[in-house]
């Protein structure tokens, strides 16, 4: 995610040159605070899934003297999204680790709109690797909350305690899933910081293959 966002935000200021003059560190900076910060009012069911992109743009737009109206923020918007799904691409270890993981039961739980997500594992081609998608949309909270790990494991018909939850954010991902019950692994590419001992830890997907005992939900 990251990589794209960085691509697609240079291209958009390089779209509005005229209006958008920030360096390029400063302004991936500020488009991703403000990613965070609307994203959080979308989670918090603040405001919609158009309405958080929508709420993006109108505060960027706003910081550099130049607001704009629902209808262009959205338009403006829809610019970034083209470029930011050009960006879309798989790390080098998710193909073979699923194939190395084939037979198994293997989900996603995510923050993320359903049908977002779902059109982006599709253009990635691993949507039929696995069996359901459950968004923080359908369930009504978000990780970190439990009750989102609860329902994946309902929908595996499977208790959490026989459940591998596989995430690269250490708090909602590993930390957040074994307080539901799941076994959580973080996958810490970035060797971001120690890891603590009760937590499991790889740097690469591919390494879950050799993880004692078998992972029935999974997360990208």
């Amino acid at each position: 995610y990251r990589a794209a966002e960085r691509a697609a935000a240079l291209r958009f200021r390089d779209h509005f040159a005229d209006i958008l003059k920030f360096e390029d560190d400063a302004f991936v900076s500020l488009w991703h605070d403000l990613m965070v910060k609307h994203y959080a009012r979308y989670l918090a069911d603040h405001v919609d899934w158009a309405g958080q992109r929508r709420s993006r743009i109108q505060e960027l737009f706003r910081l550099a003297h130049q607001p704009v109206t629902d209808e262009t923020a959205d338009r403006y918007f829809e610019i970034y999204r083209a470029y930011h799904e050009a960006g879309w691409q798989l790390f080098p270890d998710v193909i073979p680790a699923l194939d190395a993981l084939k037979g198994q039961r293997l989900g996603i739980i995510t923050n993320s709109n359903l049908a977002y997500q779902t059109d982006k594992l599709k253009r990635l081609g691993i949507l039929d690797r696995f069996e359901w998608l459950v968004a923080s949309e359908q369930v009504g909270v978000a990780k970190p909350d439990p009750a989102i790990f609860i329902e994946a494991c309902r929908r595996a018909q499977a208790e959490p305690r026989d459940c591998v939850y596989v995430g690269d954010d250490f708090e909602k991902d590993a930390v957040a899933s074994q307080a539901a019950g799941l076994r959580g692994i973080w996958v810490n590419r970035e060797d971001a910081l120690p890891c603590p001992s009760h937590v499991i830890m790889i740097r690469d997907l591919r390494e879950l293959a050799t993880v004692q005992g078998a992972a029935t939900l999974a997360k990208v």
